[in-house]
């Protein structure tokens, strides 16, 4: 259900993707200035209702700087977005480009899905290995010595306990956390590099409009990646 409704959603993309940007960036705005209107009528109902607000009358001047601010803030991102519009024209234009990609090759929606199951499998792996180290321990044998106090005879039986080593421990754990952190993130950024691997067959494909990624671009991408970019 999740991966229909990514599909669908980018789908709407290509059509809906410049308003729906518009209207986000016009509500940012609209929620700056009543931000700051609010912080006015609260600083005017204070001032015209003394007792009733009492706990709150020295703070009057402070609300009154925050709806400053707030008015502040709503001329400064109006101006970025005048002096921007080009350029926020340009970075729609590549996410409908980036929409049709996906459109294009579907199966590129299963990357995220097996980056996912890969993620999972690597914290499972983990939490289990840091499971046996917090629990391991070193079986240590040494001789006890017994005295009978009523015939003063001293025994000395073998006897056994379990040491654990706190500093090793410690160290294979963090040994451990770093070996999860680095599984996730190769998983990861073999997610992205292969899925950038697609964008860029899509888009050099042909020329014009007509683009198309080759079939099994997926698999193409994540060979290349493995082929060359894993690192060390």
């Amino acid at each position: 259900t999740g991966v229909l409704f990514c599909f669908l959603l980018t789908w709407l993309f290509r059509y809906i993707l410049g308003l729906l940007v518009y209207v986000m960036l016009i509500l940012l705005e609209v929620l700056i200035v009543a931000g700051g209107l609010l912080l006015l009528q609260a600083a005017s109902t204070i001032t015209a209702n003394p007792d009733q607000y009492s706990l709150y009358t020295d703070y009057v001047v402070a609300i009154r700087v925050a709806a400053g601010v707030c008015f502040g803030l709503a001329v400064v991102y109006f101006l970025l977005l005048f002096f921007f519009i080009k350029r926020i024209r340009i970075a729609i234009q590549v996410l409908k480009i980036a929409s049709k990609v996906m459109i294009t090759t579907p199966s590129v929606i299963l990357v995220p899905l097996v980056m996912l199951v890969g993620v999972i499998a690597a914290t499972v792996w983990c939490g289990l290995t840091a499971a046996y180290l917090q629990s391991s321990a070193r079986l240590v044998v040494e001789d006890l010595a017994i005295t009978d106090p009523i015939t003063n005879n001293t025994f000395v039986i073998p006897a056994s306990h379990l040491s654990r080593e706190q500093d090793l421990g410690t160290y294979m754990q963090l040994y451990n956390f770093f070996g999860f952190l680095w599984t996730v993130g190769i998983v990861n950024a073999m997610s992205f590099m292969t899925i950038s691997f697609v964008a860029v067959m899509y888009y050099f494909s042909t020329v014009g409009e007509d683009k198309r990624a080759p079939v099994g671009a997926v698999f193409i991408g994540l060979c290349l990646t493995i082929r060359y970019h894993l690192g060390t």
